[in-house]
């Protein structure tokens, strides 16, 4: 279902505000937001992570959450490990345009 968001021919935030509105915003309640950032010497960093069969709704949240944590901290990219969660996911934004 995800795949057609990401073949289309749109600018990245249109795609990341789709999959806002199809999938998360009546689950808003659920929403963690802003998650830490660990940073070099974290053990988690160093862990390998688990691949993801099937992408859930909890899957879901922690992309938004990513998304919003990576905004919040400046970034164009973040992996699941970076914020503790030891899960083969990442998120980055490839649009020039500022957030």
């Amino acid at each position: 279902m995800l795949e057609h968001i990401h073949t289309m021919s749109v600018s990245f935030a249109d795609r990341y505000n789709r999959f806002r509105i199809e999938f998360l915003d009546e689950f808003s309640a659920y929403n963690m937001g802003i998650r830490t950032v660990r940073t070099e010497g974290d053990e988690c960093l160093r862990k390998v992570c688990k691949p993801v069969k099937s992408v859930s709704l909890r899957t879901r949240i922690l992309i938004e959450d990513m998304f919003d944590t990576m905004y919040e901290s400046g970034g164009v990219g973040l992996a699941a490990p970076q914020i503790g969660v030891l899960k083969r996911i990442v998120v980055m934004d490839t649009d020039d345009n500022q957030h």
